[in-house]
């Protein structure tokens, strides 16, 4: 019943004109599940309620878990806030709030677009990063492929900067702006390690735009939407710092790896992509 009603929804946000299907859907649902150790996020509520589930049923599918409604959307992609209500987790609901990205793998394979949704699934595996976002669980509902993640219900760093402009507060402007600056200085911070971890995993991320920084339950940063993202071959070392001259300064960053494809964004665009170079590295994410 789940499933039908995720496509229902999810087939009138994509086009009113695509035609229902009245098999049932139980035989066409494949349960996979990712996951790896994460010791940075092993004893969080939420990670311990899909663990708990998996020891019960083995397995994660759309009936483990109560969609209640959307909370972003892509051209081939939504993502859904829910809940996990399977066997003893109701106690804790507060805490088993999960993002369900639903991606249209008919659509994807249409426009080419099914390696870039592997490397997605991919890239979400490897991590295990208090600023990046956790793979809890992934299973493939009839043409559904769904991937369940933290949900930040903070908002993205877009709407904040939206709603902290447009507030009148009490307090005098000079201190509001103090405040507001110092508050973005500490995302700021937090932005450069989560890029620095993805660097060192030899992943470049991208897409770097307030619209991709949500802010989490406990006040940190959370980078997603890893879809443009791409991987390569690296092996994590340290660098001597050098300050001797300028040419050494441009050579630290000489063991990061070289890519010669960028999302070109309007909005966002960092000095390398400005003035059209043609091959950059990975620290271009910095200028962002």
């Amino acid at each position: 019943m789940l499933c039908q009603i995720l496509i229902l929804s999810h087939n009138a946000i994509l086009s009113s004109s695509r035609n229902q299907t009245s098999s049932s859907f139980g035989s066409h649902i494949r349960h996979t599940f990712s996951c790896s150790h994460k010791p940075h996020k092993g004893n969080h509520p939420a990670w311990v309620a899909i663990n708990r589930l998996l020891l019960e049923h083995g397995h994660v599918e759309l009936e483990h878990f109560r969609l209640f409604h959307r909370v972003g959307s892509g051209s081939m992609r939504n993502v859904y806030l829910c809940l996990n209500t399977s066997g003893s987790f109701i106690e804790f609901d507060a805490h088993c709030l999960y993002a369900m990205k639903v991606l249209d793998t008919d659509a994807l394979r249409v426009s080419n677009k099914l390696h870039k949704a592997a490397i997605e699934r991919k890239i979400l595996g490897m991590f295990d990063h208090l600023f990046l976002p956790t793979l809890h669980a992934e299973f493939d509902c009839c043409q559904y492929s769904c991937l369940v993640m933290e949900y930040c219900p903070g908002g993205d760093l877009l709407t904040f900067l939206q709603r902290e402009s447009n507030m009148r507060f009490s307090i005098p402007t000079a201190k509001k702006v103090f405040i507001l600056l110092k508050l973005l200085r500490f995302y700021a911070a937090e932005v450069l390690v989560a890029l620095d971890y993805l660097h060192m995993m030899g992943v470049i991320y991208r897409d770097l735009k307030p619209e991709n920084v949500f802010v989490q339950e406990d006040g940190h940063i959370m980078l997603s939407d890893v879809d443009l993202s791409l991987t390569c071959n690296v092996s994590p070392k340290l660098i001597k710092f050098k300050t001797n001259t300028m040419d050494n300064n441009r050579n630290c960053n000489s063991h990061l790896p070289i890519l010669s494809s960028m999302k070109k964004k309007k909005t966002a665009s960092n000095v390398e992509i400005i003035l059209q170079v043609e091959m950059h590295k990975s620290d271009v994410e910095i200028w962002g």
